[in-house]
């Protein structure tokens, strides 16, 4: 296969090679701006001239959006600059340059190479408008182009886009080679619609901005592009903010030809998410059917990454074989995250599975936990096609596992009892009891982290102020200007819109106009906050995708069980474990998970003990430790942060 990919590049480029004249111009001979050296660049560019020479002018090229022709060589001599202009690139999809529906293109830095730089900091701040499309070097539909010895860096998007304009049309016969990604601001690369592309000795480091902030990311935009005959060779991620390799292909269908891509030894170091991460949307079944292909790992090594070396999420088996062969993933000492990890975090989805393992290794320093399969406990089949060998090394300490169906049972344990109960809305006019043993005082809340969204109930038994005290948890640098509460009665109408959380716990108040219901809502984005105390009250709804999702706490979260009623509840996360303990409303344990990281239910009879049952969250005695996700189906799934203030449901 890798002879017959090099046969087809090696064409391609002769093919680029061939139609270019002896016939050269050098851009300093449109004349030069020290300002802007825009129209003169472009005047070389537009010269019809084959070899268009980028000389050494003594300072950077100051530029405006470029853009290149077909059957044009554009040779850059050993360090020259060229720098985007400040203030320019207003429209969100300016790129540096731009490649478009070329065909037999060459970007070559001469000697030791030579530099395209933008300004991301700029890019990242008013006046400019949000965006994630500035690219360095933007390609949209090329044939025959390769790019080399080039370092990309500063852009308010990719390092190089490999995309599609029109969408139907890939980029054909790609070559980057030899080239730094560094400091971009959504990715060094990222591929959308590619038949044929090798990338071979590059770097991609140092990505931050926008998500997902990978060394490079495959995430076509339709089930009608294609990533097919790619291969990476020689490559190396390093220092990103999010996986080093990302592979999302979520509009991939069974329409869509089969994914083809290959890894050969290839290295991610330091990168802050994952090493490599191959992942579907958790909320998308595919309307026609799940998409097809390989994926190929080789010789490759994945090293001192935050998160696990590997992440798999949302991968039933048939959905591109993903195949690991003599591959390492190592974790830097005392790291007990896992090497390796499996999510599948949609209730109507089969676990991820058709992964194989060859010949491969996993370095730790304890043997527990390499591997975390966390998947929903209500997955109707276990594991199957998840197999190899894996040498584990411990410091001096080797030992050979072999990924049999004994062992898929030990780390997937499906007990085939039906834990799926509907989901059911919460619905004010069906609330039993309401329970306030202090009222109209503020209480305090548990200390619990809750990140991302806030969809909570509060209950004013009269008309009149509602107070509630949250605290800003910041996890990251995200601002949280626009992160405002809106209240809102059950119709739907706005109550009031209070300003966002801050560090220092400081209380919001608005005023109830009537005795009822009333929602609050609030989108954190990535960070968290914590509810420390309210004087009425207080509930919080799981969110279909985030469910409850806590946040590095240790606390008690309540739910009221209403004796007749048959429900389930669910706690774990996807891959993050926590000790959790179930309680009757006695005191008394119902039951306990230690250290989970994988889905756990538990089902609450309708015989059980009417009250108000707690569940404690507690860190884990190995592995990481952040997220940890609670919900409950066959009843409101209604959780609260005090045993004074809360309500009874009803289907």
């Amino acid at each position: 296969m890798f002879r017959m990919l090099k046969c087809t590049f090696s064409a391609a480029l002769l093919c680029v090679g061939s139609v270019f004249a002896d016939e050269e111009v050098k851009v300093s001979s449109f004349g030069s701006n020290a300002e802007d050296a825009t129209k003169f660049f472009q005047k070389a560019l537009d010269s019809g001239a084959k070899r268009v020479v980028v000389d050494r002018a003594g300072s950077p090229y100051i530029v405006r959006p470029l853009f290149v022709r077909s059957n044009t060589r554009v040779l850059f001599e050993e360090g020259v600059e060229v720098l985007a202009k400040a203030g320019e690139f207003r429209d969100r999809f300016d790129a540096l340059f731009t490649l478009h529906g070329v065909t037999n293109v060459l970007m070559r830095g001469l000697g030791k190479g030579a530099t395209l730089k933008m300004r991301i900091k700029d890019y990242q701040a008013a006046p400019y408008l949000r965006g994630e499309w500035r690219h360095a070097v933007n390609l949209l539909s090329v044939r025959n182009v390769m790019i080399d010895n080039l370092v990309l860096a500063d852009s308010g998007g990719d390092g190089i886009y490999v995309g599609a304009k029109p969408s139907n049309v890939p980029c054909r016969n790609v070559v980057i080679r030899d080239c730094v990604c560094d400091n971009n601001n959504r990715q060094g690369i990222s591929v959308i619609s590619a038949d044929g592309l090798l990338i071979e000795r590059t770097v991609m480091k140092n990505t931050r901005g926008t998500a997902p902030r990978a060394g490079i990311d495959f995430e076509p935009n339709s089930a009608h592009q294609v990533l097919k005959r790619i291969v990476m060779r020689d490559c190396l991620t390093e220092n990103n903010f999010g996986s080093g390799y990302e592979m999302y292909p979520a509009s991939f269908d069974s329409r869509s030809e089969p994914v083809d891509i290959t890894f050969e030894n290839c290295r991610s170091v330091g990168d802050g998410y994952c090493g490599i991460k191959i992942a579907r949307a958790g909320s998308v079944i595919p309307k026609y059917g799940y998409p097809s292909g390989t994926i190929r790992v080789k010789n490759c090594t994945f090293t001192a990454t935050r998160g696990p070396n590997v992440h798999i999420a949302n991968k039933p088996a048939g959905v591109w074989d993903v195949i690991f062969e003599n591959c390492r993933f190592e974790r830097t000492e005392n790291d007990l995250s896992p090497n390796v990890r499996f999510v599948t975090d949609n209730r109507n989805f089969k676990p991820t599975d058709g992964v194989t393992f060859i010949n491969s290794t996993v370095v730790r320093a304890k043997s527990e936990g390499w591997f975390v399969c966390s998947q929903m406990p209500w997955s109707p089949v276990d594991m199957e096609n998840v197999k190899g060998e894996i040498t584990l090394e411990c410091g001096s300490a080797k030992k050979q596992l072999v990924l049999d169906e004994a062992w898929r049972k030990s780390v997937f344990k499906f007990d085939g009892v039906k834990y799926v109960l509907d989901n059911v809305a919460f619905n004010a006019g069906k609330i039993g009891r309401i329970v306030d043993n202090r009222p109209g005082e503020s209480v305090a809340l548990e200390p619990i982290i809750m990140r991302f969204l806030i969809n909570a109930r509060v209950y004013a038994a009269k008309p009149g102020p509602i107070t509630f005290v949250p605290r800003l948890c910041r996890i990251n640098k995200q601002s949280m200007e626009k992160a405002v509460f809106t209240v809102k009665d059950m119709k739907g109408k706005v109550v009031a819109k209070l300003s966002a959380a801050e560090e220092t716990p400081s209380p919001r108040t608005f005023t109830a106009p009537e005795a009822g219901f009333y929602s609050i809502t609030c989108d954190l984005l990535r960070n968290g906050v914590m509810f420390t105390a309210c004087d009425a009250p207080i509930g919080f709804l799981p969110d279909p995708r985030f469910k409850i999702n806590i946040y590095k706490s240790r606390g008690n979260l309540y739910f009221a069980h209403t004796e007749g009623t048959d429900e389930s509840l669910f706690c774990g996360g996807t891959g993050e474990p926590a000790t959790i303990t179930l309680f009757y409303p006695s005191g008394r344990e119902f039951g306990s998970w230690k250290n989970q990281a994988l889905w756990g239910a538990k089902r609450i009879a309708p015989e059980d003990a009417e009250g108000l049952w707690r569940i404690n969250i507690a860190q884990p005695s190995c592995f990481g430790w952040e997220d940890t996700m609670a919900d409950r189906t066959g009843m409101p799934p209604d959780f609260f942060l005090s045993k004074e203030k809360y309500w009874f449901s009803s289907k």
